[in-house]
């Protein structure tokens, strides 16, 4: 849930989640519903291919704030322990 956002420390961001996710150090990643396509694809994809799970959040909005930032965030991920 979200709510993993906000008690653990996610990285977010498209690129510092990217490069987690392809070198295998994600454990999870939240992906908001209000992004292009395209990226949402490739995220999803990426996800896949290296075995990470993966949360829709409603908006870009509600992510930012989840990770207690002040900008919207299209993606955030939570780093293997």
């Amino acid at each position: 849930m979200i709510d993993e956002v906000k008690s653990k420390k996610a990285v977010a961001g498209l690129k510092r989640s990217m490069k987690l996710i392809e070198s295998d150090n994600a454990e999870k990643a939240f992906v908001a519903g209000d992004i292009a396509p395209m990226i949402t694809k490739q995220i999803l994809d990426a996800c896949k291919e290296h075995g990470v799970a993966i949360e829709l959040v409603s908006s870009k909005h509600e992510l930012g704030k989840a990770c207690r930032l002040d900008v919207d965030a299209s993606v955030a991920v939570l780093p293997k322990a």
